[in-house]
């Protein structure tokens, strides 16, 4: 009897353990905290695939870029406006010989009309020189020179509008340095508005070079040794004794005047 109950128990659990066996495992997802399990998307809501670009398309677009005319040289379209300007004349009167030290007028003046007379009314000495260039409604003129051989003061704006009628002038104060042959440059510039571009442009021309013959002037180098050096001869004098010197022979003088009336 007990061993019928013991191969009894021992069938019961081998059935059991073949039922659990034939049960398929299942894994359950647990969602991580704070984050919603994401839905695969619907088959209409995905993106629908780029189909790939016209190639005779792009071609003709880059046959049309290389058709376009290229824009136009800015150098070659301010030779074209300058040349549209009228002419005028421009007078410049640098003197041939200067002095150091010796402030002189130079003027120059920038005319529309031919036949104005530039040459009436000047103050510098200067022989007047008169040329023949482009003018436009504003002009600047400049006048250069070595800074160590001239001392150059402008009397008037360098840019200034130059009218249809008579004349515009620029003046300086000039006052040689150096002595020798010296060089003076006016540069004249014109402003030019340009086509189909922003703002203006502005054009140098050949720059005016007059050569001046500066002669020397002894008194005012002595005048400007003494100004920069007054220091050193002031502390040479001292320390060389001609100060005491002359003190001692001047006391001297005043004695022997005063024995003579004595006697």
């Amino acid at each position: 009897m007990k061993k019928s109950l013991i191969l009894f128990g021992v069938f019961l659990v081998v059935l059991l353990l073949i039922y659990f066996i034939s049960i398929p495992t299942m894994k359950m997802e647990v969602p991580m905290k704070g984050k919603v399990p994401r839905p695969f998307p619907k088959k209409e809501e995905q993106l629908p695939t780029l189909a790939p670009p016209d190639l005779s398309k792009v071609i003709d677009d880059e046959i049309k870029k290389l058709s376009q005319p290229a824009p136009p040289d800015l150098s070659k379209v301010i030779d074209d406006e300058i040349k549209k300007l009228s002419s005028g004349l421009i007078l410049f009167n640098p003197p041939q010989e200067m002095k150091v030290g010796v402030k002189e007028r130079v003027e120059a003046r920038i005319t529309k009309t031919i036949t104005e007379d530039l040459s009436k009314g000047l103050k510098g000495r200067g022989l007047p020189q008169i040329e023949e260039i482009k003018v436009n409604t504003l002009m600047g003129v400049r006048l250069n020179g070595d800074k160590v051989n001239f001392d150059i003061k402008a009397l008037s704006h360098e840019e200034q509008i130059v009218t249809g009628d008579g004349f515009t002038q620029w003046d300086w104060d000039v006052t040689p340095l150096k002595s020798g042959i010296q060089r003076l440059l006016l540069s004249v510039t014109i402003r030019i508005k340009i086509p189909n571009y922003y703002g203006e442009e502005r054009k140098d021309y050949p720059v005016f070079e007059r050569p001046i013959k500066v002669k020397v002037n002894p008194i005012y180098s002595l005048k400007n040794f003494i100004k920069s050096y007054w220091q050193w001869i002031v502390s040479t004098i001292i320390g060389s004794g001609i100060i005491g010197w002359i003190i001692k022979r001047i006391l001297k003088k005043r004695r022997k005047g005063k024995r003579k009336k004595v006697i």
